[in-house]
């Protein structure tokens, strides 16, 4: 191949990688984004090569970054909750009721900063399993299988009241806003509504992917250069969030199917240095899920009162990574580092009209709004293979770093890794 040709592949390959033809159940607002070595770099191209791959993690924050890139507590990454309005526009108020009268009452009173609004709190951690097994096949396609598994928890939930305490009105002390925090409790009971901690357990979102990788060898100037393309299924097997739990988490993507693309490049030189791209997207299917909706648009924040059945589709995920690694630098021994960002794009909720709710002041919803997150990943391996075996075990520490962010929580995954590789050609 002349160097022309090569310069102009590379760069045709390069700009599909950022442009975003990955993801699988890897990106999520809670926790840094995952380099995974078996699914962010091309794969081998070697013929009936087995791979099987695991990924430990743990990590925990009480900070997270908010709409306008600041720090924050994690649940305060969408701002204060509007208490004042929860009842403004609610459908079948009972005014025989005391928690709806208070609710109608609130909703007469002019508008204030601070008054009316909960600020929350709390604390969140994650520990975290990934397994990826890949299979080869001839002519450079291949398969892999990818499982997540997620223990994940928000704890000690508190909140502040950030009603003006001065002489001003509508202030801490108006009396319709003391009638509605002496009726607190049974407002929550009311209306199905739990703000104390919550846990989620269980898989995420199982992928299964086909793909086909290619490397060129014949170079005047480089030691390799590595093409792979990838897409497949994501399919909803995690658990699914319960809206009456307010701060409740999925274990995947709430439900929903999505189509994985994924393409990546990797320039090899030096006999031991490689640098590498990697761009993906999740496209995902239209659900019908359990949902809570605001019913004024001046409402904001975690707590939503009424409850429907509606569908949703959630924005596309897009991702691009770079990353340099010194393969085999001494003996086995390899490092990465690599630089991800990963963007999810604004979810949508369709209502239908028969349930009154306004779909403008629905979607205004600063919870369906995109995220973007920046993370830096360090990754170590030892690679025990032999050459004159058909076979090898791997082992690797990492940390994925969020360094900045819009609407995410910054928690960074300290982990391990293991892996096998298993040649049936010899």
């Amino acid at each position: 191949m002349n160097t022309c040709k090569l310069k102009q592949l590379l760069l045709f390959l390069g700009a599909c990688a950022f442009q975003g033809l990955y993801s699988a159940d890897n990106h999520h607002f809670y926790r840094a984004s995952n380099f995974f070595y078996s699914v962010q770099e091309p794969r081998l191209e070697k013929q009936w090569l087995t791979s099987l791959d695991a990924y430990l993690a743990r990590g925990n924050t009480c900070i997270g970054w908010n709409s306008c890139v600041q720090k924050t507590n994690v649940l305060n990454i969408y701002g204060p909750t509007n208490m004042q309005l929860l009842g403004s526009g609610l459908p079948g108020l009972n005014m025989t009721n005391p928690v709806d009268i208070a609710l109608l009452n609130l909703t007469l009173l002019p508008a204030r900063e601070g008054f009316g609004q909960y600020l929350f709190c709390g604390h969140f951690s994650i520990t975290e399993a990934n397994i990826i097994f890949s299979q080869n096949m001839q002519y450079g396609f291949f398969w892999q299988f990818h499982v997540p598994v997620r223990r994940l928890q928000i704890s000690d939930v508190s909140y502040t009241d950030l009603s003006p305490r001065d002489d001003v009105f509508p202030n801490i002390n108006t009396p319709a806003w003391q009638t509605f925090l002496n009726l607190f409790p049974q407002f929550l009971v009311q209306y199905n509504i739990n703000l104390g901690p919550s846990k989620s357990s269980g898989v995420g979102d199982v992928s299964w992917l086909g793909g086909w990788s290619y490397t060129f060898e014949e170079t005047s100037y480089l030691d390799y250069m590595d093409i792979c393309l990838r897409s497949g299924v994501l399919i909803p097997t995690g658990k699914k969030v319960n809206p009456d739990n307010v701060f409740e988490l999925p274990t995947g993507y709430n439900g929903h199917t999505g189509v994985p693309l994924m393409a990546d490049v990797a320039v090899g030189m030096w006999e031991w240095f490689t640098i590498g791209a990697h761009g993906g997207a999740i496209i995902f299917m239209q659900a019908c899920n359990d949902i809570r909706l605001k019913t004024d648009i001046a409402q904001n924040g975690w707590i939503k009162l009424p409850r429907v059945r509606a569908e949703t589709r959630p924005g596309i995920i897009w991702d691009g990574v770079i990353y340099i690694k010194a393969d085999h630098w001494v003996s086995g021994l390899s490092f990465t580092m690599g630089y991800t960002v990963a963007k999810k794009q604004e979810d949508h909720i369709e209502v239908c009209p028969s349930d009154c709710f306004d779909q403008c002041i629905v979607q205004s919803d600063s919870m369906l709004l995109p995220w973007t997150m920046h993370t830096l990943n360090f990754l170590g391996e030892y690679d025990f293979c032999n050459a004159m075996n058909g076979w090898g075990i791997r082992l690797g520490i990492f940390y994925n770093m969020v360094v900045a962010g819009k609407r995410v929580f910054d928690t960074g995954m300290p982990g391990c890794s293991a892996g096998i590789d298993i040649s049936w050609v010899f």
